[in-house]
């Protein structure tokens, strides 16, 4: 069978016509969806990074203001109970005897669980001891730089009966731990 030169050309338009159109439908289209998916996909993950960012960025402005507040201890790991209530005391000794503070006795007190932070619990310490007025804040003031993280829990103050200037003071300081195991 002998093919006229129209119906050859007619035949390699179609052929040609078919060949663009799978190519189309198989190659470009696919193509295109790809690169539309990425682009969509690439614009996703620029909006998490995003987020990350600023969510770092609130935990490091906030791990700044309680460093400014509470002192550098703040950025330290969490000790186990025990080794956190011996760190407490020797803290709590170093800062009261450099400011004048004369201590009468030390109460450890039971740790607790410190709320809806799985794993930690507070270890505190109970001081009984005298001061002069004019000393107390300075006291209170230097245990932002001791070297475990003291927050003062509690305190009361009373008039020494020994005379004006002197303050019969209670306070309970307290520190986080990593909560202790059974046994402990």
């Amino acid at each position: 069978m002998k093919l006229s030169q129209r119906e050859r050309r007619t035949l390699l338009a179609g052929a040609a016509v078919l060949v663009a159109i799978l190519a189309i439908r198989f190659a470009i289209i696919p193509w295109v969806n790809n690169w539309t998916d990425a682009r969509q996909r690439i614009a996703e993950c620029r909006e998490q990074v995003g987020q990350e960012q600023a969510r770092v960025l609130r935990a490091m402005n906030q791990r700044k203001r309680l460093e400014d507040r509470y002192g550098p201890a703040v950025g330290k790991p969490l000790a186990e109970s025990a080794t956190a209530r011996e760190n407490l005391f020797n803290a709590a000794q170093k800062v009261l005897k450099a400011n004048g503070f004369q201590v009468s006795g030390y109460e450890p007190q039971r740790p607790r669980p410190a709320g809806k932070v799985p794993g930690v619990e507070w270890v505190s310490l109970q001081i009984r001891g005298k001061c002069p007025d004019a000393q107390l804040p300075k006291c209170l003031a230097e245990f932002r730089n001791a070297e475990t993280l003291v927050i003062v829990e509690q305190m009361s103050v009373a008039n020494d009966e020994k005379g004006p200037g002197n303050l019969s003071v209670t306070l309970v300081l307290a520190t986080p731990a990593e909560q202790g195991r059974a046994g402990s």
